[in-house]
């Protein structure tokens, strides 16, 4: 296993898993396009057989490290959670190069309290948010993250986006 930065020559082969493992959400063609926004890693056997992503942006004012997508495969599936603990490390990396205060991701609402509901102030909302169906939210927590903040309906009709952040020092 091995850890390359994204280029213009394995891109490709990391837009292929991404449609083959959410064909729902990527086609292939968009999926280049989206790897080309930022700065990303992939987890590769070699540059053709990648098996998991992340890709990252950055933002200046604010010196934030942003996580805008990631994934892996496991058994044929797709997958967030400790497969993909040497991209978030190469990204944490990365944050600390830049100076970041802060690495950022915003998870979906789907599988916690306020998921299909109109949310009420948001302060509230954080003190009672609970995963009640997204295993994955554990191990963004293990690995430092906390939840800091919500966009409401930011995906459609009560799917909201949690923010997640964790420190970089």
């Amino acid at each position: 296993m091995q850890i390359e930065l994204l280029t213009t020559a394995n891109i490709p082969a990391v837009a292929a898993l991404m449609h083959r493992l959410r064909p729902d959400t990527w086609e292939v063609d968009d999926a280049i396009a989206h790897l080309g926004t930022g700065i990303g890693w992939a987890i590769t056997n070699d540059s053709r057989h990648p098996t998991g992503w992340v890709l990252c942006t950055w933002h200046e004012t604010y010196r934030i490290g942003e996580i805008i997508g990631l994934g892996a495969e496991e058994r044929g599936h797709y997958t967030i959670g400790p497969a993909l603990a040497p991209l978030l490390n190469q990204c944490v990396l990365w944050a600390q190069e830049r100076q970041a205060r802060y690495l950022s991701y915003i998870i979906g609402s789907r599988g916690f309290t306020c998921h299909l509901r109109p949310l009420g102030p948001i302060g509230e909302e954080l003190q009672k948010l609970k995963a009640t169906n997204r295993p994955e939210y554990q191990w963004w927590s293990a690995q430092g993250f906390s939840p800091v903040g919500m966009l409401p309906e930011i995906h459609g009709r009560g799917y909201h986006g949690i923010m997640l952040i964790r420190p970089i020092s």
